[in-house]
């Protein structure tokens, strides 16, 4: 959000791009997504319920600045190993480093005796995560991460808006399983190479928009005022805010009908996103607020945003669902 109001800053007033406070604040909005190994590593030591800090200063060491320079000016080997190169920054291509690190520690652990312990096991799993992870681990998930963004933007590509309008009819069940954190990497992947999201991005926002459609909907057809309230409430938490898990878990979901809407509005703002062509140059997030992250398409974004509300809130509308029943005051 704050590389979103930067852009908004700079669109009101282009000679505030000139000024230091843009390049520091630039700089502060840009840490997270050079830094992302790092913050990766520590959410898989801690899902892992290992020591965060042995896999983030590996982490951390593969975009130390001596480390690229290093592999800029040549072959680099270590122990004789040749060292792939390949550059880890804005990148969430780790995990399987991370995972190695965990293990590597229980490893050691279960094997050390305890009076070396603090001495060796920490020494010990930095330093073999670390040769694992530039000659193999590393190298291999920045492999797999571009295939599998290569494959998801050769899909929008073959099969244009129908993919767009797949995946973000999908995306409110994924969100119901968590399987939506799984795609996050990749959409990183995409803005570190190529570059740009033609894919990811406007699925995530139109979900997000068209949950916030439903609610709408149900709004609309509800003859319950507090129910009501609370539905025009969280429509403007998942526009405005981006917050769908409240929408979806306390109205949509339960309600079940208005999940087509959701499908159908999301389908629709896909296929019109792919057609116009929106192309999203900055992560932003997943806002009605997010709209200067498509630059030059965002009118196409715009048009595709407004087709996902009024199309879930008019299909949920139409129909219809079990109205909650208005509560009598004794």
């Amino acid at each position: 959000m704050l590389k979103v109001f930067l852009l908004l800053a700079t669109l009101a007033y282009p000679a505030f791009k000139d000024a230091s406070a843009y390049t520091l604040l630039s700089q502060l909005a840009n840490v997270p997504f050079y830094f992302m190994p790092v913050f990766v590593a520590y959410g898989v030591a801690k899902k892992l319920g290992s020591t965060p800090l042995y896999a983030m200063s590996v982490a951390a060491a593969l975009v130390y600045p001596d480390f690229i320079s290093m592999l800029k000016e040549g072959p680099v080997t270590i122990f004789m190993l040749p060292v792939t190169k390949v550059s880890y920054s804005s990148t969430c291509c780790l995990h399987c480093s991370s995972a190695f690190a965990c293990y590597c520690e229980k490893f050691l652990t279960k094997i050390i005796p305890s009076i070396l312990r603090t001495v060796l096991v920490g020494a010990g799993t930095m330093t073999m995560t670390y040769i694992a992870g530039v000659v193999v681990l590393g190298p291999l998930g920045d492999l797999v991460g571009g295939i599998v963004v290569k494959f998801f933007l050769w899909a929008s590509a073959t099969f244009g808006p129908v993919a767009i309008a797949l995946l973000a009819s999908a995306m409110p069940w994924l969100v119901m399983t968590g399987m939506h954190h799984a795609v996050t990497p990749f959409m990183v992947q995409a803005f570190a190479d190529p570059g740009y999201d033609v894919f990811f991005r406007p699925s995530y926002i139109l979900h997000n928009m068209a949950e916030g459609g439903a609610c709408l909907g149900v709004a609309l057809r509800t003859k319950n005022p507090e129910f009501r309230a609370e539905c025009l409430s969280l429509a403007f938490g998942c526009i405005v805010a981006g917050v769908t898990e409240p929408a979806l878990y306390g109205v949509n979901l339960p309600l079940k009908r208005p999940m087509l809407g959701i499908m159908a509005g999301t389908a629709v703002g896909g296929i019109i996103a792919g057609v116009l062509g929106a192309t999203a140059y900055v992560y932003g997030y997943s806002t009605i607020l997010a709209l200067p992250i498509f630059q030059q398409t965002m009118w196409a974004m715009t048009i595709a945003i407004v087709a996902a509300i009024v199309v879930s809130a008019l299909v949920t509308a139409a129909l219809g669902f079990e109205d909650r029943p208005v509560k009598v005051q004794k």
